[in-house]
């Protein structure tokens, strides 16, 4: 039996089309992902100290608004404190750190222990910067450590220096001082922080004196004069509706028309403008001729508008 030849099996190459194909991983999805983390880093950086200063910022003004809170401000400027915080912590808070005299502060007209009248002028000179924006608090305070009298006083110049710049203020307090003689004058920085350690004053002790008759307005020299009655002239204004609301005229350099509230007693204001007409330089102004003016409460303040006459 013969051995049949065995044909030879051709070498089989592999079928290319049926060869399953490698599959490449697309890194563009990758890449991409890259990018938006490194864009998200970037804005946290940029964005973080913007961030927390806001936060900063939030709760210096949540602080003051909690300090305010606890006051209660009547329209006269008197002021009393709720029980949740004690007088003399309060005033502690105001005054953490002593403004330096013949340094922040100078030729105050007030005198240590000096008795005042229930309108009385503060005047001197205090450092710029102290006032932010041109505004510094004033405050009476009676030896109960309640706050008598809220004002603010306005600089007479530029604020952003460390130059001493003038200012007057005027104060005011009504029927108490027989019941607690003595207080003390409080002069203190704009702390626009909010934060009590931050906060600067200068004290002066004062005499509550009813029996004084007359105001230290005469003592004052004429730029002192026009500050303390344009200090008066914004104690008055007061208001809660235009019923509230009449004008006057102090003339030159006061304004030709001013809004004052009815309850208000203007007749020291306008002894004191008379004094300033005859004693300090002149001033024309060319008012325009009115027929009425309107008086209007603004913002708790009035304010007049001149009707002109028309034919």
């Amino acid at each position: 039996m013969q051995e049949q030849a065995q044909t030879p099996t051709p070498d089989v190459k592999p079928d290319i089309k049926n060869e399953v194909p490698i599959i490449q991983e697309d890194t563009s999805n990758y890449a991409m992902i890259v990018v938006i983390v490194i864009v998200l880093v970037v804005i946290v950086v940029i964005g973080a100290p913007f961030f927390f200063r806001i936060k900063v910022v939030d709760k210096a003004t949540d602080m003051r608004d909690d300090q305010e809170s606890e006051m209660v401000v009547e329209p006269t400027g008197n002021m009393s404190i709720e029980p949740t915080k004690s007088k003399e912590n309060a005033v502690q808070e105001m005054c953490q750190n002593e403004l330096v005299l013949n340094e922040d502060i100078e030729e105050l007209n007030i005198e240590p222990n000096q008795e005042i009248a229930p309108f009385t002028i503060v005047a001197g000179k205090i450092k710029g910067s102290l006032c932010f924006e041109g505004v510094c608090p004033i405050r009476l305070v009676d030896g109960a450590n309640n706050f008598v009298y809220v004002e603010n006083l306005t600089l007479n110049g530029v604020w952003t220096t460390d130059d001493l710049i003038p200012f007057a203020a005027m104060i005011r307090f009504d029927g108490i001082a027989s019941e607690v003689p003595n207080g003390k004058i409080m002069i203190m920085a704009n702390n626009a922080s909010g934060l009590p350690d931050h906060s600067y004053c200068y004290q002066i002790p004062v005499k509550l004196s009813n029996s004084i008759s007359s105001s230290n307005f005469d003592g004052l020299n004429c730029e002192e004069k026009e500050l303390a009655i344009k200090s008066g002239m914004d104690i008055v204004t007061y208001c809660n509706d235009d019923k509230e609301c009449s004008s006057i005229s102090l003339g030159c350099p006061f304004g030709c028309f001013s809004g004052v509230n009815t309850k208000e007693d203007i007749s020291f204001l306008e002894y004191m403008a008379r004094e300033y007409g005859e004693k300090c330089p002149k001033c024309l102004y060319s008012c325009a001729s009115a027929s009425s003016v309107s008086t209007k409460c603004v913002e708790k303040k009035c304010i007049t508008e001149v009707i002109e006459k028309t034919n």
